[in-house]
């Protein structure tokens, strides 16, 4: 009886992860590359800047003056990028630049274990002699009322990112450890011996997202 009942669970749990992954097979595709691109990279978020206009470039002086990227910004006025994590430690140069804007970081930053994220306030640089004319776009940001709603816009959207690239995915894990010990009661094994190896597999894999992170390290000071 105990055996038909754990094939019905089985059957069950089989049909409700392949709905699941039906439906949400976009965001597990995704969630599966993030994953794997943590193991090789860390995140660069920027946020705040003019749309398409304002320039990043992140440079490594230690190497020859090692050009690591020089883009602009997206249509939202972000930019992300991914670096490789053996930048991780290391001090690099930031330079922001939107004539005839201030910019705020062209000193040198230490990327952390987690990434790199933040958001930058556009204003008006009026020692600025340069001829250059503002795009109609640029020229919404030289009220400071609007460029602080946008700076402070960016500035919660790269908190939430940070949190959400440093902690755990909870429902995850949880749906993880409940297929392991389904899985397991299934291959005839004592309940009791399912659970603690399933707790075992949660902790490995925790841990392996902490160290990926960098969590098991104490952070690096600017």
């Amino acid at each position: 009886m105990w055996g038909i009942e754990t094939n019905y669970l089985l059957i069950g749990a089989g049909v409700l992860i392949s709905i699941s992954i039906l439906f949400f097979r976009k965001k597990l595709w995704h969630f599966l590359k993030e994953s794997f691109l943590d193991f090789t990279t860390v995140k660069i978020y920027v946020g705040g800047m003019i749309p398409n206009e304002t320039r990043l470039a992140l440079i490594d002086d230690s190497d020859n003056k090692k050009v690591l990227f020089n883009e602009l910004c997206d249509e939202k006025g972000e930019f992300n990028y991914r670096i490789k994590r053996k930048y991780i430690g290391k001090k690099l140069r930031f330079p922001i630049r939107q004539s005839p804007f201030k910019f705020n970081h062209e000193e040198n930053i230490i990327i952390q274990p987690w990434g790199h994220f933040e958001a930058v306030k556009m204003q008006k640089d009026y020692s600025d002699i340069s001829t250059v004319s503002m795009s109609d776009v640029a020229k919404n940001y030289d009220n400071d009322n609007y460029a602080s709603e946008k700076y402070y816009e960016a500035l919660y959207k790269s908190q939430y990112m940070a949190r959400n690239q440093i902690n755990i995915t909870t429902w995850f894990l949880m749906v993880s450890t409940l297929t392991i010990i389904a899985a397991l009661i299934g291959s005839g094994l004592d309940w009791r011996i399912s659970i603690i190896i399933s707790i075992v597999a949660w902790g490995i894999r925790a841990l392996l997202k902490k160290r990926t992170l960098g969590l098991t390290k104490k952070p690096i000071k600017n």
